[in-house]
Protein backbone atom coordinates (compact mmCIF):
# COMPACT_ATOMS: atom_id res chain seq x y z
CA UNK A 1 0.00 0.00 0.00
CA UNK A 2 2.86 2.36 0.80
CA UNK A 3 4.38 1.97 -2.69
CA UNK A 4 1.02 2.76 -4.28
CA UNK A 5 0.73 6.04 -2.35
CA UNK A 6 4.30 6.99 -3.28
CA UNK A 7 3.66 6.25 -6.97
CA UNK A 8 0.50 8.38 -6.92
CA UNK A 9 2.37 11.22 -5.23
CA UNK A 10 5.16 11.05 -7.81
CA UNK A 11 2.63 11.08 -10.67
CA UNK A 12 0.96 14.20 -9.27
CA UNK A 13 4.29 15.97 -8.84
CA UNK A 14 5.29 15.06 -12.40
CA UNK A 15 1.96 16.33 -13.72
CA UNK A 16 2.33 19.62 -11.83
CA UNK A 17 5.87 20.06 -13.15
CA UNK A 18 4.75 19.54 -16.77
CA UNK A 19 1.93 22.06 -16.33
CA UNK A 20 4.25 24.66 -14.77
CA UNK A 21 6.76 24.24 -17.60
CA UNK A 22 3.99 24.54 -20.21
CA UNK A 23 2.50 27.70 -18.66
CA UNK A 24 5.79 29.39 -17.68
CA UNK A 25 5.77 31.80 -20.62
CA UNK A 26 2.39 33.32 -19.66
CA UNK A 27 2.54 33.41 -15.86
CA UNK A 28 4.86 34.82 -13.24
CA UNK A 29 7.18 32.05 -12.07
CA UNK A 30 10.00 31.24 -9.70
CA UNK A 31 13.35 30.10 -11.13
CA UNK A 32 12.14 26.46 -11.10
CA UNK A 33 9.00 27.41 -13.14
CA UNK A 34 6.70 26.95 -10.13
CA UNK A 35 4.04 29.66 -9.95
CA UNK A 36 4.74 32.69 -7.79
CA UNK A 37 2.34 32.77 -4.87
CA UNK A 38 1.34 35.73 -2.75
CA UNK A 39 -0.59 36.00 0.50
CA UNK A 40 -4.17 37.13 0.10
CA UNK A 41 -5.56 40.08 2.01
CA UNK A 42 -8.10 39.12 4.66
CA UNK A 43 -11.52 40.40 3.63
CA UNK A 44 -13.84 38.70 6.15
CA UNK A 45 -13.20 37.19 9.55
CA UNK A 46 -15.67 35.21 11.67
CA UNK A 47 -15.06 34.21 15.28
Amino acid sequence: MKDRKQNTKNAIISSDRKWWDFMADIMETNPDNSPVSIDLQTVFHLD
